[in-house]
């Protein structure tokens, strides 16, 4: 029953003795190794992993036998199938009926997610913040990039926005793809089967392109993909609050690959900042337009809320009227 439960816990678990030497462990810990429990027992860290990898496995045993109680500490490690998880690993010593020490129990848990989560949201609150500052565009969407970038080094982004026309995508934030791919993608056309953000921002749709060698989308395009060093690209539509498409959000990698499920989160996530970042700045700028008519203009001009009292009047107005924009502000024009 007790090897049921260890095989049906998601944490890896393991027992060592005192030397280090595997005593049991879990199905979980098994794939990690990429070998059975039979081939584990009786062999230790050094028979699997790096020595560098098994030295720091080894002293953060010896802390918690020293310590003698449970000792807690977050680690990357790579599997034996090669992906990467970051574990939080409580090991416990354990002792005998007359308190010597026999051995540690470990118990790792993976928290990749929730902290790369944490990372995310701290990114984005940076983010946002810029937006309140008088950063410009290009450098809020350049953030943007870079930031996701740092959190995930092996991906390759790029924000592409789409000109007024609505039929090709410019100005491209891409500091980590080479210039000369940049220069080759500005201006390109929007279209079903035009990459992965020609056809995205066409269709308004996630476009996943986990081999541009071999995908059909990227037939006019995977010579200049390969000599950038590309080998898939993720491509999400930014979308405005009226859900009209104003640009994309793209993920690239250097090699094929298909996105797991917090991928897709990170480029939705990522799409949905640019668009905030776009609308607040656009809106900026439509803001600053039009106080600049309406202070410029020979007309007199009054701005009035929903129940008829004056909120703004302009410079004109004051001289034409003769009265201050204190004197009528909150009040009604009768």
């Amino acid at each position: 029953l007790l090897r049921t439960l260890l095989r049906a816990i998601p944490d890896l678990i393991w027992l060592k003795d005192a030397q280090g030497v595997y005593l049991a462990c879990n199905h979980r810990f098994e794939k990690f190794f990429g070998a059975t429990e039979e081939e584990i027992v009786g062999k230790t860290d050094y028979d699997f992993v790096s020595k560098e990898l098994a030295d720091s496995f080894r002293e953060h045993d010896r802390v918690a036998m020293v310590k003698g109680s449970a000792s807690v500490n977050e680690e990357w490690v790579t599997f034996a199938d090669g992906h990467r998880e970051l574990l939080e690993t409580t090991k416990t010593p354990l002792l005998d009926g007359q308190g010597g020490l026999i051995g540690v129990l470990g118990v790792s848990h993976d928290i990749t997610h929730r902290k790369r989560s944490e990372q995310y949201e701290s990114f984005r609150s940076s983010t946002l913040e810029l937006l309140t500052g008088e950063t410009a565009l290009p450098e809020v969407l350049e953030a943007i990039v870079k930031g996701v970038e740092r959190l995930h080094p092996d991906m390759l982004c790029s924000i592409l926005l789409l000109d007024d026309e609505g039929k090709h995508l410019q100005g491209g934030i891409a500091p980590s793809l080479p210039a000369f791919y940049n220069a080759a993608i500005d201006g390109a056309a929007i279209g079903p089967g035009v990459g992965s953000c020609g056809t995205a921002a066409f269709t308004g749709q996630c476009v996943i392109v986990d081999d541009i060698a071999t995908h059909p989308y990227w037939s006019m395009f995977k010579e200049l993909a390969a000599s950038a060093g590309l080998g898939a690209c993720w491509s999400q539509p930014i979308l405005s609050s009226t859900h009209r498409v104003v640009g994309t959000f793209a993920i690239y990698h250097r090699k094929k690959h298909v996105p797991a499920e917090s991928d897709i989160y990170i480029i939705e996530q990522s799409a949905r900042l640019a668009s905030i970042a776009i609308e607040r700045k656009q809106m900026e700028e439509h803001l600053r337009l039009a106080a600049t008519v309406f202070d410029s203009t020979a007309d007199g001009v009054t701005i009035a809320s929903r129940n008829g009292n004056i909120i703004a009047v302009n410079r004109a107005f004051t001289e034409v009227t003769g009265y201050g924009e204190d004197e009528v502000k909150g009040k009604n024009p009768r």
